[in-house]
């Protein structure tokens, strides 16, 4: 819960909305991030959000991503 929630807030944080508007779109709508946003930005984002917690990054992980390390 704790990398999902890293991830929701590093939408908003660089995107500037929500990435899900709601509870149905978090299980079956997909992320639309904003046209500047780095391929290496969106990558982090999409493995933290991952619906299946055994696919997100352990935050070791997330300290040593590419976007991350910049």
């Amino acid at each position: 819960a704790t990398v999902w929630s890293l991830g929701v807030l590093l939408f908003e944080m660089v995107c500037g909305y929500p990435p899900f508007l709601s509870e149905d779109a978090i299980i079956s709508g997909p992320l639309s991030f904003t046209p500047q946003l780095s391929p290496e930005c969106q990558h982090l984002i999409r493995c933290c959000l991952s619906k299946h917690p055994m696919d997100r990054p352990q935050l070791e992980e997330i300290l040593r991503h590419p976007w991350v390390r910049g």
